[in-house]
């Protein structure tokens, strides 16, 4: 399991962990979603009757970019696509014990299913029981590793558990070895690469 687990969440420190889900989340995620709206803003101004970003193309470069566009998009939406099919299968495996080929048949025939019977509402729908129920699981899981857990129980538990880790096997270039730390001399680096 521990080779599925990228570099620097485990051979760094807190510290890098942290860099990396700032930058790539916090800082990246919003800065995307900011400039997006402000082009959709400036599109419906400019382009009223326009419905997507390829007819603009097309009006603006003509047939050849037109279609080179359409290529990428589609190419673009097959990787994203399947990059979330396989990882949503991937949780359902581990939830279930599915099999990940059954789930990777199964999830798109439910969200077709749903869209064509009850089309807009059930997406906007969907998507909020969707969003409820990874809610619950990711609350579910904290409490039962840090309230309820054996091994961890509690939060002071596991920093007990990364002090001591850290005494057996120290990471180079941090505080005293910690995993703890915000003094890390390859949170940075480690960070800005994730």
């Amino acid at each position: 399991m521990a080779s599925q687990v990228p570099f620097g969440y485990w051979n760094s420190s807190m510290s890098s962990r942290s860099w990396a889900d700032m930058m790539k989340y916090a800082a990246g995620a919003t800065v995307q979603i900011l400039m997006f709206s402000i082009l959709a803003c400036k599109v419906k101004m400019n382009a009223p009757n326009c419905h997507t970003y390829l007819e603009i193309i097309y009006t603006r470069y003509g047939v050849l970019t037109h279609w080179v566009f359409i290529f990428f998009a589609l190419l673009t939406n097959v990787l994203v696509g399947s990059q979330l099919l396989l990882g949503g299968s991937a949780v359902v495996t581990s939830l279930t014990g599915m099999n990940v080929y059954a789930a990777i048949f199964l999830i798109p025939l439910g969200v077709c299913v749903y869209v064509v019977l009850g089309g807009l509402r059930a997406t906007f729908l969907c998507d909020y029981s969707h969003t409820l129920i990874l809610m619950v699981i990711i609350l579910y899981f904290m409490f039962a590793a840090y309230a309820t857990n054996e091994q961890i129980g509690s939060p002071s538990e596991m920093y007990r558990l990364l002090e001591a880790a850290a005494l057996k096997r120290p990471v180079d270039g941090n505080h005293d070895g910690s995993y703890m730390t915000l003094k890390s001399n390859f949170a940075l680096p480690t960070g800005s690469a994730q």
